[in-house]
């Protein structure tokens, strides 16, 4: 899923002004990973956050462990 998709998806689930979503597909799920090669830290997921700000959906990517 990119950036467009997930806007897309947000768009068609019909998320309201002032609320937000996060959106994975299968990929990003099945496919932990480190922030950088040196990490030893526990391995995250990719994950879209997706808010719709006065009608206007903008959207970030954000990791498993961030929030």
């Amino acid at each position: 899923m990119n950036k467009d998709q997930a806007i897309e998806a947000a768009r068609q689930i019909g998320v309201a002004p002032g609320d937000h979503i996060t959106l994975q597909n299968e990929g990003q799920i099945s496919n932990p990973h480190q922030h950088s090669r040196t990490d030893t830290g526990p391995a995250h997921v990719d994950a879209w956050y997706v808010e719709n700000i006065g009608g206007q959906y903008h959207a970030s990517k954000i990791h498993s462990d961030d929030r």
